[in-house]
C-alpha cells in the first residue's frame, strides 16, 4: 500500500466519524414542556370529532368521550406544533379508542383521525 492509497483511507475514516459525530449531535429531541400545555383549545374538537365516529362505530347514539393521554409534538405533519390525543368512548354498554390529530390555529383547531 503506497503513502497515497494509505492517506485516501484515513481521511475516508476520519470523515466519516465526524459525520456521525455531527449526526448524532442534530438528531431532534422533543421537548417535554410542550406536553404540560394545559390551555387545549383543541380537546373540545377532538372529543367531538371522536363522539361523532363513535355513533356509527358503536352504534350509539349517546356516548361520552374523554382523553386517556395526549402528547404535543414538533414539526410535520400538522405544523410547528401539533397535538395527538388518545381518546376513549364509552356508549351503550360498548368502548372504543381512537388516536386523533389536532393543530391548534389559533381560534380554529383542526383534527384528524389518526
Amino acid at each position: 500500500m503506497n503513502i497515497k492509497t494509505s492517506r485516501f483511507y484515513f481521511y475516508s475514516i476520519v470523515s466519516v466519524f465526524i459525520f456521525t459525530l455531527i449526526g448524532c449531535a442534530s438528531e431532534i429531541k422533543h421537548d417535554q414542556r410542550l406536553d404540560q400545555n394545559s390551555n387545549r383549545i383543541e380537546a373540545p374538537v377532538a372529543l367531538e370529532l371522536a363522539a361523532s365516529l363513535s355513533a356509527n362505530d358503536l352504534s350509539c347514539p349517546v356516548a361520552e368521550a374523554k382523553v386517556l393521554k395526549v402528547k404535543d409534538n414538533e414539526g410535520a405533519p400538522l405544523g410547528p406544533v401539533w397535538s395527538d390525543y388518545e381518546i376513549l368512548v364509552e356508549g351503550c354498554g360498548k368502548m372504543k379508542t381512537y388516536n386523533i390529530d389536532c393543530a391548534g390555529y389559533m381560534d380554529n383547531p383542526k383534527c384528524y383521525l389518526e
